[in-house]
């Protein structure tokens, strides 16, 4: 009975590089996308004009794709400069902390 309560509540899941190859692929995606959309613009009536709609749709699809791209690094890298300084942070306090103890053992 135990052993079928955990496997119930067990979660699937993914590992960061299976997460980093699905967002990659969807931005990847996108993007192409809006490239097709504007090749298709060419062709459609009158042909060698690109509708203002076609054009609309293929900076948003960019917008996104490139969103896709930014925003995971962007959250990545802030996260890794802040554990830096919090690193930085907790090592100096201990620096200081061990330095203030050192002083009051010599002081006896």
């Amino acid at each position: 009975m135990p052993n079928q309560h955990k496997t119930k509540n067990k979660k699937h899941h993914l590992s960061q590089k299976v997460k980093d190859i699905w967002v990659y692929s969807i931005g990847s995606l996108v993007i192409l996308a809006g490239v097709i959309l504007s090749y298709i613009g060419i062709y459609l009536p009158p042909p060698g004009e690109i509708h203002s709609t076609v054009l609309v749709a293929l900076g948003q699809l960019c917008l996104f794709g490139a969103a896709i791209f930014g925003i995971p690094y962007y959250v990545k890298n802030e996260v890794g400069e802040f554990k830096t300084a919090m690193y930085k942070y907790i090592n100096r306090k201990a620096e200081n902390i061990t330095s203030d103890e050192i002083t009051e053992v010599e002081a006896e």
